[in-house]
């Protein structure tokens, strides 16, 4: 009789087991790459480098999202120039959503300088912010640095971000701001 208990109470504990773990695998396939769609469509962006110092400079351009390989990514290509010389740069990022690893994925492509960022995402539909820890190496004689970002979404035409950029022994809301982003939808 003893046995039957303890047989019984770890069949209905590996059950329950079952049952939670399963729950919390469809929670996370409630999250996809569609819930990013305000991304989508065509934006007006400017972007102020070291704001609020004596250094600061800004790059103002366009940015143009959409779906790539068969919705599997979002692809974003920025079109910008930097005001104080008119350079013009080129930025591509891939972003994706990875059920494995339960959260957004993050590739960005610079040419110039000639760089890289890697980074994940979460996004919280309640307060509306997609938050971003990424790296970025920029190639021979650059040191790789962390990157923080908070993108809020005011509503489905307005968009800021703000990076900040890594200092040892700091918690990432400490670091000083690297740059300030203000998009807004064109079409």
């Amino acid at each position: 009789m003893y046995k039957k208990i303890i047989l019984s109470s770890l069949a209905i504990g590996l059950i329950i087991s079952s049952c939670t773990t399963f729950a919390h695998a469809n929670d996370a396939q409630k999250q996809s790459l569609e819930d990013l769609s305000f991304l989508l469509g065509k934006w007006s962006v400017v972007t102020t480098y070291r704001p609020g110092t004596e250094k600061a400079m800004k790059d103002i351009g366009v940015r143009e999202c959409s779906y790539a390989f068969s919705k599997t990514y979002i692809k974003c290509d920025f079109k910008m120039t930097l005001e104080a010389n008119g350079m013009q740069r080129d930025t591509t990022s891939l972003i994706n959503y990875n059920p494995f690893r339960e959260m957004y994925e993050l590739t960005m492509i610079f040419d110039r300088p000639t760089s890289r960022a890697l980074g994940d995402m979460t996004w919280d539909p309640n307060t509306r912010m997609l938050k971003t820890k990424a790296y970025i190496y920029a190639g021979i004689g650059h040191e790789l640095r962390d990157l923080w970002m908070v993108t809020r979404v005011t509503d489905n035409n307005h968009i800021t971000a703000e990076v900040r950029s890594n200092q040892p022994a700091q918690a990432p809301n400490e670091w000083p701001v690297f740059w300030q982003q203000e998009l807004t939808r064109i079409k």
